[in-house]
């Protein structure tokens, strides 16, 4: 919301819902326990990460493949919001999310991902000139236009 308050619903069951109960939840519900406000927000099929407006980045749900960067992967779920530790000293501003994995965007421009079996964050390095396959160059003019597809 403009005020920064999540509302989630749907399927609950790795708790990505970020409620102590698992079940269904058929209608919009605000997740009480996140106390920051919120600025960005992504939601995979089974777990959910947010930056706050102070830059931090929080994950719950399923962690089976890391994908809440706590420094283990393990299946059990976590249903509550959580600050991943790791990028505790950054400020970040956008966060994107698929099935196994997380990625997030630094203030400062950079990028750290982690998940499908990485569960701590790394950085990744990205030149301003990549190339792809072959001689055709990808330049990247605008680094809040660079979008993850996973």
């Amino acid at each position: 919301t403009e005020s920064g308050e999540v509302f989630t619903w749907g399927s609950n069951r790795e708790g990505q819902l970020g409620y102590a109960s698992v079940d269904t939840q058929p209608t919009p519900r605000r997740v009480s326990s996140l106390k920051a406000k919120i600025v960005a927000v992504a939601a995979a099929n089974k777990h959910t990460a947010v930056v706050s407006d102070i830059g931090e980045v929080f994950t719950w749900g399923c962690n089976k493949e890391g994908q809440l960067g706590y420094g283990t992967s393990n299946s059990s779920s976590n249903n509550s919001p959580r600050l991943v530790e790791y990028l505790k000293a950054r400020v970040f501003i956008g966060v994107s999310a698929a099935k196994y994995h997380t990625i997030v965007l630094g203030a400062d421009g950079e990028v750290f991902t982690w998940g499908h079996r990485l569960v701590t964050p790394r950085r990744v390095v990205i030149t301003r000139n990549l190339k792809k396959s072959g001689s055709a160059l990808m330049k990247f003019h605008r680094w809040e236009r660079l979008h993850v597809v996973g």
